[in-house]
């Protein structure tokens, strides 16, 4: 013999209705086909399951199982026909109708927020496609200057459909749709075409709906650069400039984005000094202009030098020597 709606449920023939519903909502979980693809078992016990919700969870069908227990179902019948009436040859249970009348599912409202998070639909009343709204999360690398011009990649997700087999109920009669396990949507892979906007961060997110069913959360992952180090929609990079410019003044080339820039140089200018560059960094979001490049300029000294080059060194030690004679301590 069958176990009763109770023992189903896990739960005493006096629990209340949040604890039926709090049971009901953890054996569904368990127990859903898209939680344990390919179980015949759990298809068995996710529709028990859902059948004695479907009676437990509302007192009149409450008060007809405990009275008539499996034949609750004809309990209007019974009273107006005396005990042991219309039972018949069959005497078996006559089980819910999952895929029949809308009323049958009038208590399953809250399923489609209980199983969302498992991407499942449920069938019923609408579309199984229509009430699965998948979220799905992808990761798209970028270079640091396809982040600066903006770029377009190419992803794949899936897309829950209405189940072709069952229409989106879920159950063929009183059997388990085998095309879509129960759910009532199956998912069919497609390719879209994403616009990354200049100026992205890198861990930013781009958050698309292409239809009804799907949203997809693109994470943009912007990798490292050997020339720029970027913070926000700020550059930073490093010059090395000749030492006579660094002494004498002079010009040097520093590398933007968009190309190389001319900056000229100070006499005396220290090393290490850093030059700001407004207006070269990384374009900001929504069209309000671009972050600033910082070039931070170091001194190139000679590896090697000429006799001549030396000479004018050691003469040069002695003019500096000499215009800052050392003092005694």
């Amino acid at each position: 013999m069958a176990d009763s709606f109770y023992d189903t449920l896990g739960v005493s023939r006096d629990a209340t209705g949040k604890q039926i519903r709090e049971s009901y909502r953890r054996l569904a979980r368990e127990s859903h086909p898209d939680v344990n693809p390919g179980d015949s078992e759990a298809e068995a016990r996710f529709k028990r399951v859902n059948e004695a919700y479907h009676v437990l969870s509302e007192e009149k069908r409450r008060k007809d199982y405990d009275e008539f227990g499996e034949h609750w179902q004809r309990a209007d019948d019974i009273r107006k026909s005396g005990p042991g009436a219309g039972f018949g040859a069959r005497g078996g249970r006559h089980r819910v109708n999952f895929g029949g009348a809308p009323g049958d599912f009038a208590d399953f409202g809250d399923l489609g927020d209980l199983l969302s998070g498992f991407g499942v639909g449920f069938g019923g009343r609408a579309s199984a496609a229509k009430s699965r709204r998948s979220t799905q999360n992808l990761d798209v690398d970028i270079t640091l200057r396809e982040a600066f011009e903006g770029t377009k990649r190419v992803v794949s997700y899936r897309r829950p459909e209405s189940c072709s087999v069952c229409g989106g109920q879920g159950f063929r009669g009183n059997t388990v749709c085998a095309n879509c396990g129960g759910s009532g949507a199956t998912d069919r892979p497609v390719r879209l075409e994403v616009t990354i906007p200049p100026g992205i961060d890198d861990g930013g997110k781009i958050r698309l709906r292409p239809n009804q069913t799907s949203e997809i959360i693109i994470r943009v992952r912007v990798a490292a650069d050997i020339t720029f180090r970027r913070t926000g929609a700020d550059l930073h990079t490093t010059v090395n400039a000749p030492y006579t410019d660094v002494v004498l003044g002079g010009e040097v080339e520093v590398p933007t984005m968009a190309g190389a820039v001319a900056l000229k140089i100070p006499a005396g200018t220290q090393n290490g000094k850093v030059f700001r560059l407004v207006g070269k960094g990384m374009p900001k979001r929504g069209g309000r202009g671009s972050g600033t490049l910082y070039a931070t300029v170091l001194a190139q000294l000679p590896e090697e030098l000429s006799d001549e080059e030396r000479e004018l060194f050691e003469r040069l030690q002695e003019l500096r020597n000499g215009a800052f004679p050392a003092t005694d301590q």
